[in-house]
């Protein structure tokens, strides 16, 4: 949760938003054969946007609607169901998310090319998480020196 409170249209549209997001990740276990062949590319490339979006954005574009900013969409429904310890494990939430969300984009990936494509994507989000951390910790140390 970002530093105000849900309200309960944005818990419903958290819901909807990581149920989506559980059913995309668990589909290569329920859907079958002929369809991951026929439509498994375009969600390889639904997946390809939106983690382009966390490059480009920083964050998920959605997290603002559903005031998540700050912890991210899976944390702030995990926590809304749990409560607050999902907080203390945020970043390993993220990390694990983001490592499931390369691995089905591998998985549904159409052509070499486009897994080619997805590698330097991820390298470009390693990079983007790498700058991230970075800044945060300069900003922490000119804290501490002042």
């Amino acid at each position: 949760m970002s530093d105000k409170k849900q309200s309960l249209s944005q818990k419903i549209f958290g819901f909807i938003h990581v149920g989506l997001y559980i059913l995309l990740v668990t589909s290569p276990f329920y859907l079958k054969h002929t369809i991951r062949n026929k439509y498994g590319k375009y969600i390889s490339y639904f997946l390809f946007a939106t983690i382009l979006s966390w490059v480009v954005l920083g964050n998920c574009p959605l997290a603002n609607i559903e005031n998540s900013g700050k912890y991210g969409p899976v944390t702030t429904f995990i926590s809304n169901i749990i409560g607050k310890i999902a907080f203390s494990y945020n970043k390993t939430i993220i990390m694990m998310s983001s490592v499931i969300m390369f691995t089905i984009l591998f998985y549904y990936s159409p052509s070499r090319n486009f897994t080619i494509a997805s590698i330097i994507l991820l390298f470009s989000y390693l990079v983007h998480k790498y700058i991230k951390n970075k800044l945060n910790l300069q900003e922490i140390y000119k804290e501490l020196t002042q």
